[in-house]
């Protein structure tokens, strides 16, 4: 049965603790996983750039995105998470907690439908859409142990319509510590060429890194990543490329805080979006332009979003 409440168009985003059964996971899977929430995260543009798809208190909502009414699209016994609206609009896909492990799910928005896309049997995050609609990128992780970094993360295209996941990274386990290279965040170019994603790969002369790690792009087809931004971030990165392809969104914290920042596509400076006091996260690609809702930072600046439009320039 679908709930519904009031909203506004301004995102209040009220952090909690992680999911249920966060007390299983390895070192990586602490800081990887979704949060739990009350406040909503995780927002998602329409491809008409009208409503707002969020994941709010376990499940995935929609709201205009002038504000009003929000509606509950999913009220299953799982915990629903990380949702992404497809390109062609037919479809929502998103994260369910299954027990100890997450796999990807696609909600039909005219029925109200959803099924599995994938199973895994492992923590399964970060769906995003091709832009023909057709094959979902995700991050999965295979399970190690503390002495080779815990659980690795790898990228898979996965075909919506059926067939086998096919892996774009193969990413070793840690040398030493509790450090895996990890391949998370991905998100397609609007081209469907390539993905862009966060990973530690460095030289092997480098220091560990105890953050998310660096920006990256790989083709869809496969073959060696190219470095596109080198900069440790903390889990909240979250790389998405503008609509036009030529630039790339991200939180940095950089700045003593988590704030928006793009970058050139071809790697270069990064140029700082906001100017406030405010904790920003999660920026999401509207047709046209970059937004993202942040959060208030000790109650010293309005919670709210902002849009960066194509005018904005790299310098």
């Amino acid at each position: 049965m679908r709930r519904r409440f009031l909203a506004v168009a301004v995102l209040l985003v009220v952090a909690a603790g992680p999911v249920g059964a966060q007390e299983t996971f390895s070192f990586a899977e602490g800081y990887i996983q979704p949060s739990a929430t009350t406040g909503p995260l995780y927002p998602t543009w329409s491809p008409d750039g009208g409503r707002l798809a969020f994941a709010m208190d376990g499940a995935i909502w929609v709201v205009d995105a002038d504000g009003g009414e929000a509606t509950q699209l999913t009220a299953a016994a799982s915990y629903d998470t990380e949702p992404q609206w497809s390109p062609d609009g037919r479809a929502i896909a998103y994260v369910a907690e299954q027990g100890r492990t997450t796999e990807v799910f696609v909600l039909d928005v005219a029925s109200g439908t959803t099924r599995p896309i994938t199973t895994f049997g492992r923590i399964t995050l970060d769906p995003h859409w091709s832009p023909g609609s057709r094959t979902l990128v995700v991050s999965s992780g295979v399970t190690g142990t503390w002495a080779d970094g815990g659980t690795q993360f790898n990228l898979f295209l996965v075909p919506v319509g059926g067939g086998a996941p096919v892996a774009l990274t193969n990413e070793p386990p840690a040398s030493s510590g509790f450090y895996p290279i990890l391949s998370i965040q991905p998100s397609f170019a609007p081209d469907g060429r390539s993905i862009v994603f966060m990973s530690r790969r460095q030289p092997p002369d480098a220091p560990p890194m105890q953050g998310s790690g660096w920006i990256w792009r790989i083709p869809v087809t496969g073959g060696p990543p190219t470095l596109v931004h080198a900069e440790e971030t903390l889990y909240q990165a979250r790389p998405i490329t503008s609509p036009d392809g030529s630039r790339i969104a991200f939180i940095s914290s950089r700045r003593g805080r988590n704030a928006l920042m793009i970058v050139p596509a071809g790697g270069g400076e990064p140029l700082p979006i906001t100017r406030n006091t405010a904790e920003e996260f999660m920026p999401a690609r509207h047709p046209g332009a970059f937004a993202g809702p942040f959060r208030t930072a000790g109650g010293a600046a309005p919670a709210g979003s902002v849009t960066v439009n194509a005018s904005s320039t790299c310098v």
